[in-house]
């Protein structure tokens, strides 16, 4: 909490290809700005070493999605940079998450909604940690614009 205090106005990345990068950009956007109001960038894996690490430092906080498609060798590389300049990143990896009854061959597919669920626990555990119930709006159906 009190890096964040003392970091308002740094952005947190997150990072997410594939099935993933439509959780990436909605929860970077929708959830984190929109509705905690943490600026937020949301970017591409296969994006990322084109400029983006050149801007990562030991402290910037950084989310990487990582789902189990075939994009998925993408998200693998920048896992394995992160660690090697920052200190300050979560990797949240689909793989890690047992699904009961689900064929292998379909975890790639619904990858996704493992995100979606873990994400959910997260906007919780935010509410709480920002005394900050996330149906708050400053604008949005606030008044006509």
């Amino acid at each position: 909490m009190a890096f964040w205090k003392e970091h308002k106005d740094l952005p947190h990345y997150f990072i997410g290809s594939g099935n993933q990068y439509g959780a990436t950009y909605s929860y970077a956007m929708c959830y984190w700005e929109e509705q905690m109001w943490i600026r937020t960038k949301s970017i591409g894996c296969q994006e990322f070493f084109h400029g983006m690490q050149e801007i990562i430092v030991e402290d910037t906080p950084v989310t990487l999605f990582m789902g189990e498609d075939e994009q998925r060798p993408l998200a693998e590389r920048i896992a394995k940079f992160l660690p090697r300049v920052n200190a300050n990143y979560t990797i949240i990896d689909t793989k890690e998450h047992e699904l009961k009854g689900i064929s292998p061959e379909f975890r790639g597919t619904i990858s996704h909604l493992v995100m979606h669920g873990v994400n959910n626990r997260v906007d919780a555990y935010m509410e709480l940690f920002l005394r900050h119930p996330l149906s708050i709006r400053r604008y949005y159906r606030q008044f006509d614009y």
